[in-house]
This record gives structure tokens, C-alpha cells and sequence, in this order.
């Protein structure tokens, strides 16, 4: 995913009517408040000759609206301002006013009461009339362009931010999860090398088979970070049952997972590093050990556990955990999938030498209740 630079903002295309129903506002506005002006100075004036005058003199900002947006974008006023960006605003409010008074004059006198005055005297009257108003108008359009811009600009800013931060999880992701592929591959081939070295050859060959099928799920799974659970456990069984083969009858295994859940999406190779780490200290050096994975809807939450009976938690188990591969790229992957939504818990339980694992997720919002309702 490439993220580029923010663009400028596009001039915005309105159409000449569009135009024309914006600058009607002031015409509406100004042409009773003339003829109210004029009739309390004694000056008689038909409405609609008022009316064509005050269009006059605002509807020529229709036409100079395009030019002077397209002069905002040319010459952006932006901190710090420059004194020649400043000059040419200047000088460009100046032309939309004198515009302004030579259609103002133009109408007034074609069409107002007649009057001695020069074309001239009458332009000047009306520059300085529509001067001061004049400036703020202009001021006004090219201030809402530069808001415009400056908003534009800054969703981009934070749509490129979303997207940088998107490549980095995605990043680290990757990065965690190519360490758990080898290692779990490492692990897994030392289970068969023990089996080759104790001439178990049909126990090898049957381990080496289940390999093969747990790398073609892997190769099929990708780079893809959430896999539906019934893939997981799946995948989670055939490592189980590669162990077994070393193991014998010292281990058993319990799975207690309703299949009303199999489509929940879950992190992909989420609960082999807990099976493992039960296989290495819960079961190893024990005469017997079970290993026990369950799964349940707790309101809005999947809630998966990992335990085993083995001999329990050591009193330095946090350190381990915290410096150890499984338990901390676990705890990594999590917090870069869900962020604070997902939690990780290690406990004992209290009396008895059982080690619990338990990750609580959030659903997927694809996940129908329907298929939620089976205990």
C-alpha cells in the first residue's frame, strides 16, 4: 500500500446557475434595504429598477468567484505570510471592486433617475461606496478557499498518518509471526528427530505426514493474520498429534469447543505456542499430563483457555514469560491485532497443579448471533 504525498485540492467547478443563486443572497438582501434608503431621502425609485441596480453591482462577483479562488490556490495565505503574497490579495480586492463600481455606475445610470453627473463622477462615487464591503467580500471568498484547502489538507495528513500506521502493525505482524513459523517448525522436527533416534519408524513417517499436512495449511493460511477457529484447532490438533507420538500414553488432550464457534475469526497459530509451552512445562517431566482447550461466548467476548495439570507455575514464571519467545510474541501479536480489546492471562489454580491460559477476544461483527446461541 503506497502512501503519497497529500495533493493540493482541486479548484471546485460550480456551475454559472450555482454561482448566480449564491450571489442572489446580497441581492435579495440589499435591493428592499435601497429602496427603503432611497424612499426616506425623498428619491422616488421603482423596485425593480432598484432591483436590476443592486444585481449590478453584486452579480459580477459571480463571474470573478472562479479567479479568485483560482488566485487563493496560486498564492496561499499561510503562516508565515509574505508581504508580496499580501500585495497581489491587495491589488486583486482593488480590480474586484473597481469591477464592481464600473457595473455598479454602468447600471445606475442606464437605469436610476437621471443626473448631470459624468461617467466618471459616478464611478468614483460608487469605488468608494462598495470599497470598504468590497475587501471583506473578497477577503471572505478567499478565506473560506483557504479553510477549504487547509481542511482538505489536513484529512489527507491524517489519512496518510492512518496509513503509515497501518503499514507498521501490518509490519510487525509479519515480523511476529515469520518467528513463530520456524520455530514451531524447529520443534516440530525435533519431535521427529526423537522418534527417528529411538527407530519409532512408523511413528516417524505417520509425524512426518501430519508435518506435511500442517505445512500445507500454513503455506494455504499466507500471510493472513486471523484464520476461522475450526482451521486453528485443526492446525493445533495435527501438532498435538505429532506430540503424542513422542509422548505415548502420558498424554492426553480434551478439546472443548462448540462447533457453532468454528467461523469466529481468531489470530492465526493462537494457541500453539500456549500447547507447546504446556507440552515443555507441564507434561515433559511428568508420568502423565492432560492438556485441556475449551472455548466460550461471554457476551460480546471469545473466550479461549489452554490448561494443563503438570506441576504448575514456577515462582520466576513471570521473567521467563517476559523474556521467553511464545508467551511474549503472543502477548506482541495481540496487542498489534486488537490493541487494549484483546487480554492475556496466565494463572494457577488455587489447591491444585493446573496451569491456565486464557485469551479473550473480541467477536468478529460478521459472526451471526444465531450461530452463537449452542453453549
Amino acid at each position: 500500500m503506497a502512501v503519497t504525498a497529500p495533493a493540493r485540492v482541486p479548484s471546485p467547478r460550480w456551475s454559472p446557475l450555482v454561482l448566480l443563486l449564491a450571489w442572489s443572497i446580497p441581492v435579495a438582501l440589499g435591493a428592499p434595504l435601497t429602496v427603503v434608503s432611497l424612499r426616506g431621502s425623498g428619491v422616488s425609485a421603482e423596485p425593480w429598477r432598484v432591483l436590476l441596480i443592486v444585481g449590478a453591482s453584486w452579480y459580477p462577483w459571480a463571474a470573478m468567484t472562479p479567479l479568485i479562488v483560482r488566485l487563493a490556490d496560486r498564492r496561499r495565505l499561510e503562516r508565515p505570510l509574505k508581504a508580496r503574497t499580501i500585495a497581489v490579495h491587495l491589488v486583486a480586492a482593488l480590480g474586484a471592486c473597481v469591477v464592481q463600481a464600473v457595473c455598479t455606475a454602468l447600471g445606475s445610470q442606464t437605469l436610476g433617475p437621471p443626473s448631470n453627473a459624468t461617467f466618471g463622477q459616478v464611478f468614483v462615487y460608487w469605488l468608494l461606496i462598495v470599497l470598504p464591503a468590497g475587501v471583506v467580500v473578497y477577503g471572505a471568498v478567499v478565506a473560506f478557499r483557504t479553510s477549504q484547502i487547509n481542511r482538505a489538507e489536513a484529512l489527507a495528513r491524517e489519512r496518510q498518518a492512518q496509513q503509515l500506521a497501518a503499514q507498521l502493525s501490518e509490519a510487525q505482524l509479519n515480523a511476529l509471526r515469520s518467528q513463530i513459523q520456524p520455530h514451531f517448525l524447529f520443534n516440530t522436527l525435533n519431535a521427529v528427530i526423537a522418534l527417528v533416534r529411538d527407530v519409532e519408524t512408523d511413528k516417524a513417517v505417520s509425524a512426518l505426514t501430519t508435518l506435511g499436512a500442517l505445512l500445507r495449511s500454513s503455506l494455504r493460511t499466507g500471510a493472513t493474520h486471523e484464520v476461522p477457529f475450526r482451521e486453528e484447532l485443526a492446525f493445533t490438533t495435527n501438532y498435538l498429534a505429532i506430540e503424542r507420538l513422542r509422548y505415548g500414553d502420558r498424554l492426553s488432550v480434551c478439546v472443548d469447543v462448540p462447533e457453532s464457534l468454528g467461523e469466529i475469526k481468531v489470530p492465526s497459530l493462537l494457541l500453539q505456542p500456549f500447547v507447546e509451552n504446556a507440552l515443555r512445562h507441564g507434561v515433559r517431566d511428568q508420568d502423565a499430563g492432560r492438556i485441556e482447550i475449551s472455548a466460550r461466548v461471554v457476551g460480546e467476548r471469545l473466550v479461549v483457555r489452554v490448561e494443563d495439570d503438570g506441576a504448575g507455575l514456577a515462582p520466576d514464571w513471570e521473567r521467563r514469560a517476559a523474556n521467553g519467545f511464545g508467551i511474549a510474541n503472543s502477548r506482541a501479536r495481540l496487542r498489534q491485532l486488537y490493541g487494549a480489546a484483546a487480554t492475556l492471562s496466565i494463572t494457577r489454580a488455587p489447591d491444585v497443579n493446573r496451569t491456565i491460559v486464557a485469551v479473550e477476544l473480541p467477536l468478529r461483527q460478521s459472526v451471526e448471533r444465531a450461530a452463537l446461541a449452542s453453549p
